[in-house]
């Protein structure tokens, strides 16, 4: 997506009962030819990804800034864009966070090679400006939630 920087999904998983789930889930995105980072606070973009099917919505978000509905460098629209790997990128959050029951949400920065999904980190103090960003909350994902 960005020619300069490294892209990563953060994706929020949260266990009820037994069961892990996908919270929200968002692409970050460099947006600046001097930054190396995908970071949201340092001029980066987010855009939702739909768990279930990958594709991106129509715009993402930067922080004091106008939306976009493309990347200011490559150009590549974001509306429907299907993130590859999406479906492994899925089951392998859930598989980990199995291995931290502790944790009843874990927010996991993926990156999304030619080769599949590599985990960068997961957090347990996870940000939640960017789903609040992107979707407006999570309320109405962890009602739906709480209702499987």
């Amino acid at each position: 997506m960005s020619p300069v920087a490294l892209s990563t999904v953060r994706i929020v998983t949260t266990r009820f009962n037994t069961d892990v789930h996908i919270l929200s889930s968002d692409l970050r995105v460099g947006c600046s030819e001097n930054s190396i980072v995908d970071n949201f606070a340092k001029e980066g973009a987010v855009v939702h990804v739909d768990e279930k099917t990958g594709r991106l919505d129509g715009y993402a978000f930067r922080k004091h800034k106008k939306i976009m509905d493309k990347h200011p460098i490559s150009n590549i629209k974001f509306k429907n864009y299907k993130l590859p790997f999406w479906n492994e990128s899925i089951d392998l959050v859930k598989k980990l966070h199995n291995i931290f029951p502790e944790f009843s949400s874990i927010g996991w920065d993926i990156a999304i090679t030619q080769n599949g999904p590599v985990v960068i980190e997961g957090n347990c103090c996870w940000d939640y400006t960017i789903p609040q960003t992107t979707t407006g909350g999570l309320r109405k994902r962890w009602e739906q939630l709480k209702k499987i």
